[in-house]
């Protein structure tokens, strides 16, 4: 899990972030610097806002960037993504929704289920393991 303190969210609540065993042993293997418990620097500082980066990565890839732009590409849009992906791959829809932050209103069987840490945790390798067998498939992503 990562951990983010209330500090380091827009909400201002602390927060859970389930990842991957894979993406665990990928950042582990990253550099970090003796004086900085941060993963992810600029210039030698804690990266805190990845609008800039992701604009020019879009720019890059020749695709528009922001929600004012036709067919613009948002961080957002990650989310309905990867909640796609979580459904295709079995998730869960009580575990989808905690992983994501939503409630379900009045829907009893969210009410009394309880999600732990091991069901976000597994959620994530599953839908990672769903997409390693759509890629070896040899699917495209954007058709299933």
């Amino acid at each position: 899990m990562i951990r983010l303190v209330s500090d380091d969210t827009k909400e201002g609540l602390s927060k859970k972030v389930p990842i991957s065993k894979t993406l665990k042993n990928t950042l582990k293997k990253l550099p970090r610097g003796l004086d900085n418990d941060y993963v992810f620097l600029f210039k030698g500082k804690p990266l805190r806002d990845i609008r800039d980066g992701l604009m020019r990565g879009c720019n890059d890839a020749g695709t528009s960037y922001g929600q004012k732009a036709k067919n613009g590409f948002m961080f957002h849009d990650l989310r309905h993504t990867t909640k796609t992906f979580m459904r295709k791959a079995g998730v869960d829809k009580n575990v989808r929704a905690v992983i994501f932050g939503h409630s379900i209103g009045a829907d009893m069987d969210f009410r009394y289920d309880y999600v732990d840490e091991s069901d976000s945790l597994d959620a994530v390798d599953s839908t990672e393991a769903f997409l390693e067998s759509v890629s070896e498939n040899g699917k495209k992503l954007n058709k299933i």
